[in-house]
């Protein structure tokens, strides 16, 4: 498993895209700029663009196959910084709805219910599950310590 500069500088590229798209939707929704049912649909069809791409690039990545005998590859901490990235982004846009809904049981002037969270939820963890089932894949099935 080795990641070389051309792909490093296109994973980064994909990731900062997608992360800048995703954070630019999240802000509109917490300015109440955009209705929750909005922020689903930009949700979605961000999940829908970028799905294809992101899962070729990860499974390139996790999916190679170690060579018998051959020794940890010299990138294995770049690689593991991938899927610490990947992991974080696809439950902090889990938790980012939680803290919403949190603060509006605090602040009972922000209204916020139950169903609104649950529909966020179902509908986004589905979507975007694509980033990272190739990494828990790769880091609970594979003999990769």
């Amino acid at each position: 498993m080795k990641i070389s500069k051309p792909q490093n500088i296109l994973i980064a590229i994909f990731l900062l895209s997608f992360l800048i798209q995703l954070i630019i939707g999240l802000f509109g929704f917490s300015k109440t700029v955009i209705s929750g049912d909005d922020l689903i649909s930009i949700l979605l069809k961000l999940f829908a663009v970028y799905s294809i791409h992101l899962s070729m690039i990860t499974a390139g990545i996790f999916g190679q196959k170690a060579q018998p005998g051959a020794r940890k590859p010299s990138n294995a901490r770049s690689v593991f910084r991938l899927a610490v990235i990947l992991s974080l982004i696809w439950n902090i846009i889990l938790l980012w709805r939680f803290f919403v809904f949190f603060t509006a049981i605090i602040n009972p002037a922000m209204e916020d219910s139950v169903g609104e969270l649950i529909g966020y939820v179902d509908k986004i963890a589905t979507a975007s599950s694509f980033l990272v089932t190739g990494m828990l894949a790769y880091y609970f099935t594979s003999q990769s310590k």
